[in-house]
C-alpha cells in the first residue's frame, strides 16, 4: 500500500507542476502578445511623422521579441509535456492501470474515439491542431508584419515567412537528432 501512497503522491505532484507550467506558458504568451500588438499599433496608427529611425527600430525589436517569444513558449511547451508524460506513466500504476485520464486524453487528441461512463467522445479534426501549432501560427504572423512594415515589399514578407518556417524543421530535426543519438 505504501508504494501506491508514493505513486499517488508523484502523480499529484506531477499533475500540479504540469498545471503550473502550462498557466505560465499561457500567462507568457498573454503579455508577449500585448506587447506585440503595442508595438504593432506604434508602427501603424500614428498620424504624426514618427521619430528618426523608428520605421526600423520598432520592427526590428519586435523581431527580437517574437524570437524570444517562440524560445520562451517552446521552453514552456516541453517542460509542460514531460510532466504530462510522468504522469500518466505514473497513472497507468495506479490502481493496477485502472485510472486512464491521462491516457484518454492523449488519445482523444490523437483522434481516436474515447468511451467515459458509456459516452464517446472524439475530437474534430479542426480541434485536433495543437495549441503548439496555433501559437507558432500567431508568433509567425507578428514576425510577418514585422519584415513587412521593415522592408514595405511582399517578396521579403515571403521570405521572411520560409526563414521563420526553415526554422522551426531546423529546430524540430535538430530535436529529432538528438532524441535518437540519445537511445
Amino acid at each position: 500500500m505504501l508504494e501506491q501512497d508514493d505513486i499517488r503522491v508523484a502523480y499529484q505532484g506531477a499533475i500540479d507542476m504540469a498545471t503550473h507550467e502550462g498557466d505560465a506558458v499561457w500567462a507568457r504568451f498573454n503579455v508577449v502578445l500585448v506587447a506585440n500588438s503595442i508595438i504593432l499599433l506604434a508602427l501603424t496608427a500614428s498620424t504624426q511623422t514618427p521619430p528618426q529611425y523608428f520605421d526600423v527600430v520598432l520592427p526590428v525589436a519586435g523581431i527580437t521579441l517574437c524570437a524570444t517569444w517562440l524560445v520562451l513558449m517552446k521552453r514552456g511547451f516541453t517542460y509542460e509535456i514531460y510532466y504530462v508524460i510522468a504522469a500518466r506513466m505514473l497513472e497507468q500504476k495506479l490502481a493496477n492501470g485502472s485510472i486512464q485520464t491521462l491516457t484518454n486524453g492523449k488519445s482523444m487528441s490523437e483522434g481516436e474515439v474515447v468511451k467515459l461512463n458509456g459516452e464517446k467522445l472524439q475530437m474534430s479534426p479542426l480541434a485536433k491542431l495543437s495549441a503548439r501549432f496555433t501559437v507558432y501560427v500567431v508568433i509567425g504572423v507578428f514576425i510577418a508584419a514585422y519584415v513587412f512594415l521593415l522592408f514595405k515589399s511582399v517578396p521579403a514578407l515571403i521570405i521572411g515567412i520560409l526563414i521563420y518556417i526553415l526554422i522551426l524543421l531546423v529546430d524540430r530535426v535538430a530535436l529529432l537528432v538528438s532524441i535518437a543519438r540519445a537511445k
